[in-house]
């Protein structure tokens, strides 16, 4: 294990993600450790998942960042989601067949592919396996949630420390994350894309929240943030971290058919 300024590379990031919430213990837990085998390497910026296109392989993010996004056809962006170490890319790959957005990687990212065969023998296999990452969907359809209502009904300053938290939260589950420090390889333009403002907005929020207390930036490569005041930026934001957790009539029907 390599330890980082504060970035941890862990053996298994999903099985410590599942694990830390609850989902999965003993030979359940090895079985999804198993899914990490064959590990490739996904070089920066290279287009994992293409809108329209099938869905034949997901992949287990072990190191490194990819983003979801969608274009309109005026060309603009929305980015939809960020896929960190834990996550599964492609995991609609159980339901549906095709892609309805691009995942493209935004730093050098190890990664485990799963075939589509895998995933469904998986279901057939481990039906417990296969409804903790369920779970694992309903968390990311909780994210999406928040995010919209981010959208609708926040501020610029209200979604800058939302989403940073989130970040730190969702890498701490994933035990990528050990201190308060954590790289984050966004600039101010795919911060203005995740969040519906402009880079200038982007900016002049970022300076206040410095100016706050809250955060430290380091601007130049390799770009990191510091949280400063989880308690100052969780009031800012009316950030409540339950939505990471899946939901609790899920846990207890996992926990039903373990018995």
């Amino acid at each position: 294990m390599r330890r980082g300024l504060a970035f941890v590379e862990e053996l298994s990031a999903i099985r410590s993600k599942v694990q830390a919430l609850g989902l999965l213990a003993g030979q359940e837990l090895e079985a999804l450790a198993a899914l990490e085998v064959g590990q490739v390497a996904i070089p920066r910026r290279k287009l994992i998942v293409k809108a329209g296109g099938p869905i034949d392989v997901a992949y287990v993010i072990k190191r490194g960042w990819a983003m979801e996004y969608k274009v309109t056809a005026s060309g603009d962006r929305q980015i939809i989601d960020f896929a960190l170490p834990g996550d599964i890319i492609g995991l609609d790959a159980i339901a549906f067949r095709y892609a309805t957005s691009e995942i493209v990687a935004l730093t050098d990212i190890d990664a485990c592919p799963i075939p589509r065969q895998k995933l469904e023998a998986l279901k057939r296999d481990h039906p417990s396996l296969s409804f903790a990452l369920l779970a694992c969907t309903r968390q990311e359809r909780a994210i999406l949630t928040e995010r919209l209502v981010n959208l609708g009904r926040r501020t610029a300053y209200e979604r800058l420390c939302g989403l940073f938290l989130e970040l730190w939260w969702r890498l701490r589950i994933a035990g990528a994350v050990t201190e308060r420090t954590f790289p984050l390889p966004l600039d101010q333009t795919l911060l203005s894309d995740a969040l519906g403002l402009s880079p200038t907005h982007v900016n002049r929020t970022l300076r206040r929240m410095e100016e706050d207390g809250l955060v430290r930036m380091r601007y130049q490569s390799p770009r990191r943030i510091t949280i400063l005041s989880e308690e100052g930026m969780a009031l800012a934001a009316g950030f409540d971290r339950g939505y990471l957790d899946p939901n609790e009539h899920l846990l207890r029907d996992l926990r039903a058919r373990r018995r």
